[in-house]
């Protein structure tokens, strides 16, 4: 989910930031106040003098729902909002509606166990079970194309009320016991089991069962090491004596006559990008969350500006720059 998170008090433009962020799916469960901190934390950080405090604003969304700081982001935030930071503090958090029917739910069955026969799943009290306190089905639902219903049972239904609505076919005392199959087979997987029961086919051999069976093979990685070895990078010359550095966190045209050892300033690994920070792994003390932030994180390398053409020589392995805290 990407949302948009703005601050544009005051007439002060330069004081103003948009900062978008890309949520992971787990985030959704998570209080709306995470968000306001990554935001506070890439605002304070371009604006010292305006240094922006948890507590003293807070978060509104485009339906102008303020958020208290304790609301899920899935209940106020949807993909690609536009989410606003206010002045003054966040107002007192209310409860759900959904979260107050799932606790009503739970003091009334507290106590109480729940029937795992099929198509029962209803609550009981021990106390009150007996030989014909279930009307349950004796064999597990099956979907097939669109129909649903009970494989004990020839009735089917397209419509998921209706199936929850097939009556039980057998009755006994409420279990406990989770069933043994949670679904049956449709039609199509039946007798492709059945097939393949029938004529098994041949034994499919592991890749290493093969390479030792066959130690002159070409695979497919010796393949493109072999490739790599003959073609190596792409080379980015252009007739004019210009070309695009293909160093990490450089990127930068350059004139091939005027490169030097000095020429270019760059990452020696990877960018890492893991829930909203970014960061290159050799300098990991260096985490943004605004992606152009990253992208202007200085580079921990000095070489020559690299073309792929293999006539600039770079040492292939460079020690990463010490974390630091900006």
């Amino acid at each position: 989910m990407k949302v948009y998170v703005h601050y544009e008090e005051g007439s002060d433009e330069s004081l103003h930031k948009t900062l978008k962020l890309t949520l992971p799916k787990k985030w959704a469960d998570k209080e709306t106040n995470k968000v306001l901190d990554l935001f506070l934390e890439s605002y304070n950080a371009k604006n010292p003098g305006n240094l922006l405090e948890m507590g003293s604003v807070h978060l509104e969304n485009s339906r102008g729902q303020k958020m208290s700081g304790q609301d899920l982001v899935k209940d106020l935030m949807n993909d690609r909002e536009d989410i606003h930071v206010r002045p003054g503090a966040p107002p007192a958090h209310q409860e759900a509606p959904a979260a107050k029917e799932q606790k009503s739910e739970a003091q009334t069955n507290e106590g109480k166990l729940r029937c795992r026969n099929y198509g029962c799943n209803q609550w009981y009290l021990e106390a009150e079970n007996g030989p014909e306190a279930c009307g349950h089905h004796t064999a597990p639902p099956i979907f097939h194309d669109a129909r649903k219903g009970w494989s004990c049972c020839a009735k089917r239904v397209y419509d998921w009320d209706e199936f929850q609505q097939i009556a039980g076919c057998a009755r006994g005392p409420h279990s406990t016991v989770d069933p043994q199959v949670t679904f049956a087979a449709s039609p199509t997987v039946a007798a492709a089991d059945a097939a393949e029961a029938k004529n098994p086919g041949p034994v499919l051999k592991s890749i290493d069962q093969f390479n030792e069976a066959n130690p002159e093979a070409v695979t497919a990685a010796a393949s493109a090491v072999q490739t790599l070895k003959v073609s190596g990078q792409k080379c980015t010359r252009r007739g004019d004596g210009t070309a695009k550095c293909t160093n990490k966190g450089c990127q930068r045209d350059f004139v091939v006559a005027e490169n030097t050892p000095r020429s270019c300033t760059y990452h020696a690994a990877n960018p890492v990008f893991h829930d909203t920070g970014k960061y290159w792994s050799c300098c990991p003390g260096k985490v943004k969350y605004d992606f152009d932030d990253f992208m202007k994180i200085a580079g921990c390398c000095t070489g020559y500006h690299q073309d792929g053409s293999g006539e600039f020589d770079n040492p292939e392995s460079l020690p990463p720059a010490p974390p630091t805290n900006s």
